[in-house]
Order: structure tokens, then sequence, then C-alpha cells
């Protein structure tokens, strides 16, 4: 076993060659499950962020490889919803985490005693009935709180002394952007996994209601009870989204007259279960055993999520209520069974319904849109913007409360783009995102950072305009708004890299347009911009998708500002979350100056060959750390290009440690 500081071995339950370990282990006088990732050592410097992701359920993996990132991120999610619970989870707890000696990352859990339901193979009826009522209870707390488990099989279930039942194996958890929503995934177990995962590596939380399908057979063979059986062909359902409900499949499990509702809480509509193939008994593991064909794999490459929708028309005027028949038997219902007199108070109620289940599809549709902003691996399938805007606007089309107008105007001005450089002023979209925004609440952070971001877009794109100042005044006063009805809380901080990403890029449109006119503001302009980029520094882990690029707009302007501490702080910042890479290097060097646009790196042998200007050379040499090389530019170059600020420059290397980043 690999050497774990205060760990001593006792078993090895499972091998993966040059991936993982799994070992049970003694820590602090307790029986553990220490997993080691022996195919991906980490930089010993990660070693606190690893423990704050994993131990605490907070912060951003994202300076990690992708591989790690992965894996630790069930346990992030699996800790931070165990802090939420009023009892205690059907889980178990990380208890310790970190980097061995050779930087293998190790995540250790308390042993769960029992045996796996594989191996335990109950026959009693009645407790097989109980065990699985405790797995759909166990997945609709899971569920409750957006987030799927992924590998649902008997291996990953563990049966108490007591006959309680736990969920091991967190590594496979992920939170979902919303109920209607996938997210791509990188481990299943191929006989348990519904069709979405084997063919399209995406998961739902849907996805793990075709895997208790399959348990249920698993558990009950031939036997499986009458009233369960249409729930049963339900879960095998091939389309995700036509599966039970979890809650709806908890209630019908305790009682055989609740309705069956699928994920649009319509009633569940009869299918061949046969049509979906497979019976789901083949290869079956056990918990000690080497790797199997029944046992997790990892997916060759993630696809994304959802394949969109197209989006509909931008609609101008409000929604109009439910005439449809399923809105008229609902009220019918409600009038028998409530006991609701007369017309008014049913129009009172159906408003109210209208209203929360407007709210709570915003809330899902927010959830997606801090996703894409927060998880790479979902940012990069950029057709996740219209299907949230299709999300948004369905919100807002059941009622257009001042909360589904706002997450609506946000998931419009993203998916427009605002914030992207290579955008070209269109009044035409100005026009719809800002009257989007009729009816968003005063309080809605959604509002505040959607206004913000197409006045700042506004203040760029339409430069040339006599009105560009007006855009960029309103941006910043936008932006100032959000700051006082922002929560101050770790859930809401990546919003605030969205809003001083924003205030950079309007700032320094500003700053640019002082120095290219050569006005004494100028200065003042510049330290603005760069007092912005210090302010967001504490909230940047939270914000993985932007910070990268926030961080190389602010060494942009250190670079115009000739703040060298300003801009070897944020070079070795960039290097550190984003690595020594092409991008990265090649930024060092051209934000030096507005000359530097074409300088060019490229590695040989192990370092970089760079070629452009003298001072965009000394000035990247000295971003990177390689204090001695840029000496040797300055003192070659100083005399032949007398007018540049070679003087500032060496001044500044005198507290600069020269360990060249290679």
């Amino acid at each position: 076993m690999i050497v774990i500081p205060n760990h001593t071995p006792v078993t090895r339950l499972a091998l993966r060659p040059k991936q993982r370990e799994v070992w049970q282990t003694l820590f602090g006088g307790r029986s553990c499950v220490t997993r080691i990732l022996i195919g991906d050592p980490q930089p010993k410097q990660f070693a606190g962020l690893i423990k704050s992701v994993v131990s605490g359920g907070r912060g951003s993996s994202v300076a990690l490889s992708e591989n790690v990132q992965l894996t630790i991120e069930g346990y992030r999610v699996a800790t931070r919803l165990t802090t939420t619970l009023t009892s205690a989870p059907r889980w178990p707890r990380v208890l310790d985490v970190g980097l061995t000696e050779n930087g293998y990352v190790y995540v250790t859990t308390e042993w769960m005693e029992g045996q796996t339901l594989q191996r335990a193979r109950p026959t009693d009826h009645q407790t097989r009935v109980l065990i699985a009522q405790s797995v759909a209870n166990i997945l609709a707390t899971l569920h409750y709180s957006n987030i799927a488990y992924g590998d649902l099989k008997a291996d990953n279930l563990i049966i108490g002394p007591a006959g309680q039942v736990s969920l091991i194996d967190l590594d496979t958890m992920r939170e979902v952007p919303g109920p209607l929503l996938a997210v791509p995934l990188r481990d299943l177990t191929p006989s348990w996994a519904a069709p979405e995962q084997r063919h399209d590596s995406q998961t739902y939380l849907a996805s793990d209601l075709w895997a208790f399908g399959i348990l249920i057979r698993e558990l009950f063979a031939e036997e499986v009870p009458e009233p369960w059986q249409p729930l049963v062909d339900a879960c095998r359902h091939p389309q995700p989204l036509e599966r039970p409900k979890t809650a709806s499949l908890l209630a019908r499990m305790h009682d055989s007259a609740a309705p069956l509702l699928n994920w649009h809480d319509e009633p569940i509509r009869a299918h061949s279960a046969e049509a979906s193939g497979g019976t789901g008994n083949a290869d079956k593991t056990e918990r000690v055993e080497e790797q199997g064909a029944g046992e997790t794999e990892r997916v060759p490459e993630t696809t994304g999520a959802t394949t969109p929708k197209a989006p509909p028309a931008f609609p101008q005027a409000g929604p109009a209520r439910d005439t449809s028949l399923r809105g008229c038997l609902i009220m019918a219902v409600a009038v028998a069974v409530l006991g609701i007199g007369g017309c008014a108070g049913l129009v009172g109620w159906w408003d109210m319904r209208q209203v929360g289940l407007a709210n709570d599809g915003a809330d899902e549709a927010f959830a997606a849109l801090k996703s894409y902003k927060t998880r790479p691996e979902v940012n990069r399938d950029t057709s996740q913007r219209s299907v949230i805007r299709a999300q948004a606007d369905a919100a807002w089309e059941t009622r257009a409360t001042p909360h589904s107008t706002a997450v609506r105007a946000l998931a419009l001005v993203w998916e427009q783009g605002w914030q992207d450089a290579n955008r070209k002023w269109d009044a035409d979209r100005y026009e719809t995102a800002i009257a989007a925004l009729n009816g968003a609440g005063e309080r809605e952070p959604a509002a505040w950072i959607a206004r913000a971001t197409v006045e700042g877009g506004a203040c760029r794109l339409n430069r040339a305009d006599a009105m560009s100042a007006g855009h960029c005044d309103r941006a910043i006063e936008a932006i100032a708004k959000l700051d006082t009805v922002l929560p101050a809380t770790d859930d809401w901080s990546w919003l605030r890299v969205e809003s001083a990403w924003t205030e950079v890029l309007v700032l320094g449109e500003l700053a640019e347009q002082a120095v290219s006119a050569r006005t004494a503001e100028a200065p003042q302009r510049l330290e603005a911009v760069l007092n912005a980029c210090d302010a967001a520094a504490p909230y940047l882990e939270y914000g993985p998708v932007n910070a990268a690029e926030l961080e190389q707009d602010c060494l942009n302007y250190a670079g115009l500002a000739q703040d060298w501490a300003r801009y070897y702080a944020l070079s070795d910042s960039l290097f550190a979350r984003s690595g020594v890479n092409k991008t990265t290097v090649m930024h060092a060097y051209r934000a030096a100056g507005d000359d530097c646009a074409d300088t060019t790196a490229v590695q040989k042998r192990g370092d970089w060959v760079i070629k452009g200007p003298a001072w965009c050379i000394a000035v990247g040499h000295a971003a990177r750390g390689c204090v001695s090389l840029a000496r040797d530019v300055i003192l070659r170059n100083q005399f032949l290009y007398p007018d540049l600020p070679w003087a500032t420059l060496q001044a500044s290397l005198n507290a600069r440690e020269d360990r060249c980043k290679r």
C-alpha cells in the first residue's frame, strides 16, 4: 500500500491499475475506507485546496487535473448535502483527505458496517420491501437537492446489522442544474446504466430511476409485488423524463392509490418495458473483488448535456392563463377536494399555484445558469445557453412574477453573449434585452447582473455612439445595486465574479478611452480598474469559468498601467490557476503593451522560444519569473530603444524571485 500518514492498512478492497486503489484502513482508532488516485499525481501546493473542496464542500477544484476534479466532485457534493440535513445521512462521512508523499490524492470515509446487497441477498419478502422503500427514500433525499447518484447498483448498497440501508462509493454523485437537465458523466456500470448514460454519456436525476427498476427486479426476481409492477415498467422507459418522478415513486411504494407522475408532473403513460432491452441481471460483482465486468467503468469521453430544443420566440406580451383541458380538470379537482368556495376563491387558488410553479421553474433555470458559469465541463457545451433560455422562458410563461422575469432576462442576456469580445453592436438585441427586464424585482440579483451585463456590453460595443457614456454609467450603477442585494454567503460568490468581470470590462473601456485621448485622468482610470481586480481576487475560486478570463483582462490593464507588482502577482495567479501552457505563457508576453499582440511562444526541448518586440519579451520573462533572462534583454536593448521605461522595469526585478516557470 502507498503510505498515508496516520493510516494503518488492513485489507485491500479493490485495485484498478494506474487509476485507483481502495483500502480498508484504521484512522483515528476507527475503521475506514481510503481511496487513492494512483494515476494522477498533483502538486503539493494543492493539498489545502483539495481538503477545502472535499472536507468543507466549498471552493473550486478547477486548478486540479480533470480526472481528479471529477473524482472528488462526488465527495464535495456529498459533504455539502450532509451539512444541510437535519438527520444522519445515509452514506459515509468524509473523515480525511489530502495528498500522499508522492502526490496522489486520497479520500477517507467512514466504514459502513454490514454487507453489500449483492452479498446479503435477503429472502424474507417484507425485508426486501423495506430495503426497496429505503433506497427510494435515499434517492428522494438526493433528488430533492438536485443531486444524481449516477451508479446505483446492488454492490453500492450496504445492509447494516439492524437492516438499515446506506450508499457507498460517493465519487459518482453529481450536482444537476435542474430536474429536466443533464450533466456529462465519466463513470458508469454498463449492466445498470440507463440508455442516456450508455449512449450519450450524460446523467439526469431520472437516470437513477432506471437503475432502481433493475434493483427491484434483482430483489424480487419473478415475485415483484403486484402494485409495483407498473412502477418497475415505468422506470424502464427509454426517455428519462417519462420515468417516475422520485417523490411520486416513493409515494406509490407506500400507497398503491397514489398517482404516478413523470418529471413533467404528468400521469405516467404505459409503454412496453421489453422495448427498452436488457434484464439488468448480468455482470454482478463483489465488494472486495478485483476489477470485473460489472464494476464501474470510466466513460471515454463526455458529450455534454441535453440536446437543446429550439428556444421559443421571445414573447412581447404577458403570458395567457392556462385554459387547456388539463388545467380545467386540475381546477375542478381542486374545487371538489379542497372545498374552495366560489369563483373568486378558485381564481385566487389558481393564481397562487401558478405563481409558485413559475418561481420554482425560475429557481431551476437559475440553478442551471449557475452550473453553466461554475462548471467548466458544462460551460464547454455552448448549446446549454439556449436550453436554459427555453427553461427560463417556460417559467415566465407560467406566470410573469418578479423572480421569473429577472431569471428570464438573465438567461436571454447571457444567450445573446453581451460579454463576448467578438460581438458587434446590435440595437435590436439591446432593446429586446432591456425590455425583458420590465417587471423584474428590485431585490433580484439576476435582474441587476443582467442589466449590468447588457449595459456593459453596450458601453464597449457602441463606443462610436454619443450614448456610449450613458451605457457605461448605467452599467456601473447596476453593479453597485447588485452589491447591495447579493447575500453575503459562499453560494453567491460566483455571481460576484460575474459582477467583477463586468465592472473590469466597463472601467477598462473608460480607461482605454482616457489613455487613447491622453487625458490627465488616464492614470486614475487605470487605477480604478486595478482596484476592481484586487477586490475580485477573494472570490475567483468560486467562478472557475470566468476567473481566468478576468485575470487575463486584469493583466492587460496592469501592463497598460505599467504596474509591475500587480502584473507579476496576476501572472503568478494565472499560472497557478491554469497551468504553464501556451495560452498562459503567450498572455504573459502579449499583455505587456499594445505592440505585443503578435508575440509568439513555441516550446522546444522543455523551454519556451519567444519571438516579438524586445520590450514584450523582457516583461514576459519577468512575469514568468525568469529574472536573469529579463535582465539580459534589458541590457541589450535599453540603449537601442531609449524611449521605453526600461529603468522602472529593471527596478521592479529587484523584488522578483528568479524562479523561471517552464
